[in-house]
């Protein structure tokens, strides 16, 4: 909130507000203009310069590794650039980065660099969230969040098919929390197999836009 606000109204000090005033100073030069010399953090405030600059090696001149990483893993984030998270020695630096950048990048891919499985679930989940796509989906070992990606895209793409996905008992309750929204398109429900599912989907259609020539669509003459 106090970035957007510092931005919008041209002036770095509200940034003080912040619960970090580094990080918004750093939105604030990238948004509007250099004041990168008040950061206080020499790793950020570096990668700051960095970012200005459009390079992250302006981090090698920093003397400690660990400032290093931070101004590596700041301008990861920001720019966005993966590349720059490889530079990073620190796992937990370097987990931040590849996190931060991936849905930046477009490339879920780099969620596979994280280092540990649970990072890696949830940067595929919050990737395909973020971008509403499911593939990234696929690539989640936890059972359950693996269901709750494919659903959470299907509901947010209003796309029952996705649902095909998931196994069991739960496809059928992410069929049905799908099929009920108010705005499906038919288009959507005519991707399914014909099915009692696609049906009572098309039926939903009809009940929702009033449109009857789409009752034609019904396999199930009853």
């Amino acid at each position: 909130m106090y970035e957007c606000d510092a931005i919008s109204k041209d002036d770095e000090s509200i940034c003080s507000k912040s619960g970090d005033n580094d990080l918004c100073l750093v939105e604030f030069s990238i948004e509007k203009r250099d004041v990168c010399e008040k950061i206080s953090n020499i790793g950020i405030r570096k990668a700051c310069e960095g970012l200005i600059k459009g390079t992250y090696t302006l981090c090698e001149d920093l003397e400690t590794q660990t400032r290093k990483d931070i101004c590596y893993e700041t301008f990861g984030r920001y720019k966005p650039d993966c590349s720059a998270c490889e530079e990073i020695e620190s796992s937990y630096y370097k987990d931040d980065c590849f996190d931060a950048c991936t849905i930046g990048t477009g490339n879920y891919y780099y969620c596979s660099y994280l280092s540990t499985e649970y990072r890696r679930d949830n940067c595929y989940y919050n990737y395909a969230i973020a971008r509403n796509t499911y593939e990234p989906c696929d690539e989640i070992k936890l059972d359950m969040l693996r269901r709750l990606c494919f659903e959470n895209v299907a509901v947010n793409l209003r796309k029952p098919i996705i649902c095909e996905f998931i196994d069991g008992e739960y496809e059928i309750y992410c069929y049905s929390k799908v099929i009920t929204l108010k705005d499906v398109p038919i288009e959507n429900c005519m991707e399914m197999s014909p099915s009692y599912t696609r049906d009572q989907c098309v039926m939903n259609v009809v009940k929702n836009t009033g449109n009857i020539t789409y009752c034609e669509n019904i396999d199930d003459q009853s």
